[in-house]
């Protein structure tokens, strides 16, 4: 794929798609013509680039304190209570630490979504974590190939942005575009 992207436009196709005969090929080629067309007009002169959000969980944890008040309010209540009190405390600290985690990822992916389409001019496909059953969120992009550039500056930006949270946008591609190759 990565060959016949460099030589021009493709459309990527599902994994082990398979034509028993040249026939076959042609006669689906032929029978969804159009909406290869349509799909080809899309992608022309674009690739597809990855931004994954990938969240340290130390150092996150600790980013987490500074970004979410109440985090800040029960860590001071524990500091000052009694022992049993303290430990009540705790545990409802780690219960509203993983909910803010999740609410804070969101609001990450969501900030970074809302940078990748405010510096690009291109398409953008936003993957939760529930989404991709646990695995760190990823913003899948549509770019121009003379903006890679520009995405790369913006990864730069968001890398000095984030980092001292915890948190690392990992950039990777160009891709054949497997996410806009739908009809």
């Amino acid at each position: 794929m990565a060959a016949l992207m460099r030589g021009g436009t493709i459309i990527p196709l599902r994994a082990f798609t398979l034509f028993k005969t040249h026939a076959s090929l042609k006669h689906h080629l032929e029978e969804n013509r159009e909406q290869f067309e349509t799909i080809l007009e899309r992608v022309d002169g674009k690739q597809e680039w990855t931004l994954r959000i990938e969240f340290d969980p130390e150092r996150w944890r600790d980013a987490l304190g500074k970004r979410v008040d109440s985090l800040a309010a029960l860590e001071t209540e524990i500091a000052a209570a009694a022992p049993g009190k303290a430990f009540l405390l705790k545990k409802k600290l780690d219960e509203e630490r993983k909910r803010a985690s999740r609410e804070a990822e969101q609001q990450v992916a969501a900030e970074i979504e809302t940078a990748v389409l405010e510096k690009l001019s291109c398409e953008a496909v936003a993957e939760s974590r529930e989404r991709r059953d646990g695995a760190f969120p990823q913003i899948n992009v549509l770019i121009p190939r003379d903006e890679e550039a520009r995405l790369q500056e913006l990864h730069e930006q968001l890398g000095r942005r984030y980092g001292d949270d915890g948190v690392t946008v990992a950039l990777t591609g160009p891709w054949p575009p497997y996410t806009f190759a739908n009809g």
